[in-house]
């Protein structure tokens, strides 16, 4: 579980992250999850590792939110970006 940002966090743990979920409480909706936007698909081939294989949802206002999911299609990996930008120049 990550937070994608210059001042905060890093690697947290499930409990850890439970508790930061306020970090999007400031994105403006709606989040677009289509997997074939340029946005998806730039994250996916730049972090193969964190993103590649996520559901990424990214907000009108740039916040962003990805999962991955286990072989039960449980959430086992969440990064979350106040603005994707910061990962993708």
């Amino acid at each position: 579980m990550r937070i994608e940002a210059a001042e905060c966090c890093g690697i947290l743990s499930a409990d850890e992250l439970i508790s930061k979920l306020d970090y999007l409480a400031e994105a403006t909706g709606p989040w677009d999850f289509d997997d074939t936007s340029n946005i998806v698909i730039n994250l996916k081939s730049a972090y193969p590792a964190n993103y590649g294989n996520a559901i990424i949802g990214v907000s009108r206002d740039n916040y962003l939110a990805a999962f991955q999911l286990d072989s039960d299609n449980k959430i086992s990996s969440v990064s979350l970006a106040s603005d994707y930008k910061i990962l993708l120049p």
